[in-house]
């Protein structure tokens, strides 16, 4: 059960514009990985490789991939949209997969993700609050301490 998996807490800081998320996002996955901590990062397909750069003028090495790495950054295709469509069910159970898969390795892992791709229709927006009513009650939100993240905008 994806409740059992997410044992950590979570910062929602709201971003204004790309130089402002990557001001919060590199020094927070940065610490995530001086913790030996995972870092898993959802972007939009059009932004992967700046980000990827952003990340490694920082001196983090990020990767483009689906293994488990210390910091991957993936994207929308490969997470939210897979199959072609949002489907929460699925989500969930890739959620819980990326949690499941470092914590042998790395025991906490931080996950930011956006929703900038959703569709506006009906279906696809009661779809996307179901998957967030579902995922939600499993993370306590926190400013700070030891946090994984979702940003929103």
């Amino acid at each position: 059960m994806i409740s059992e998996v997410l044992q950590s807490r979570s910062a929602v800081p709201r971003a204004h514009g790309p130089e402002d998320e990557y001001r919060v996002t590199v020094p927070f996955l940065k610490e995530a990985l001086d913790r030996k901590e995972r870092a898993f990062y959802i972007v939009d397909p059009e932004v992967q490789a700046d980000t990827v750069r952003r990340f490694r003028e920082a001196g983090v090495e990020a990767k483009e991939s689906s293994d488990v790495r210390d910091c991957e950054i993936c994207t929308w295709r490969d997470t939210y949209l897979r199959g072609g469509r949002f489907q929460g069910a699925a989500m969930l159970a890739l959620i819980e997969d990326i949690l499941t898969s470092g914590r042998p390795r790395f025991g906490l892992t931080r996950v930011i993700g956006h929703v900038e791709w959703a569709p506006d229709d009906p279906e696809s927006t009661n779809d996307l609050l179901e998957y967030e009513t579902r995922l939600k009650p499993s993370i306590s939100c926190v400013a700070g301490g030891r946090s994984s993240a979702t940003f929103a905008k």
